[in-house]
């Protein structure tokens, strides 16, 4: 299997950032010898590909299919799940959750801290929404408050973006512009977690982040 060819040709090496790498590192570790990754050709590298390193009648192919659901049809996806965060939280959850706030017209300070201020401001945001206001920012208030960002987006909800991927351990300044690096930064993350491989921000990508 070859992956955006473009991007890394064949002979090149280091086409994957360290992020990127780490991230590969971990899905062969998973894959428990089966796959093997152009990069670690002795000769020319090749770090587009992927290949099957093992016969037909390795048991661990059929190990691997099945812990990747194959073999049986396509899973069911898993129900999406957000952290709630309220009243006395802290951290980068609701530091996201006051870029998010003022993305969407909200006057309040981001220092991570859910206090007074935040608190009034996610009320007044959910009431605006129609939700109940209890100022509790769980599944509804999330889906309500997060937006589809991508390379070429800037403001407070990419900086709520590049927050949590800093927070998670893939380096991004928060600028609040959604650059290369930035679009690096997610798809690297992305790959970590399962989720297609885009650059795009929507709600899936969200809701990793935040968890």
């Amino acid at each position: 299997m070859d992956v955006n060819a473009p991007d890394h040709p064949l002979g090149a090496s280091g086409t994957f950032t360290s992020a990127q790498v780490s991230a590969i590192r971990t899905i062969l570790t998973r894959c428990n010898g089966v796959v093997r990754w152009g990069g670690d050709y002795s000769g020319r590298k090749d770090e587009m590909h992927f290949e099957i390193n093992v016969g037909p009648g390795d048991s661990r192919l059929a190990t691997l299919a099945a812990s990747l659901g194959g073999g049986g049809g396509t899973p069911d996806p898993e129900p999406i799940a957000w952290t709630t965060v309220r009243s006395g939280s802290s951290g980068f959850r609701v530091r996201t959750a006051q870029y998010l706030l003022r993305q969407r017209g909200q006057s309040v300070s981001v220092d991570g801290v859910f206090g007074s201020g935040t608190d009034a401001a996610v009320r007044a945001f959910q009431s605006s929404r129609g939700l109940g206001a209890d100022g509790i920012v769980g599944t509804d208030t999330w889906i309500a408050l997060v937006l589809t960002v991508q390379s070429g987006s800037s403001g407070d909800a990419v900086r709520g973006v590049q927050t949590c991927l800093s927070a998670k351990g893939f380096a991004a300044s928060v600028d609040g512009a959604f650059g290369s690096g930035t679009d690096s930064a997610v798809r690297s993350f992305q790959s970590s977690r399962r989720l297609v491989v885009d650059g795009v921000v929507g709600s899936d990508t969200w809701q990793a982040l935040e968890a």
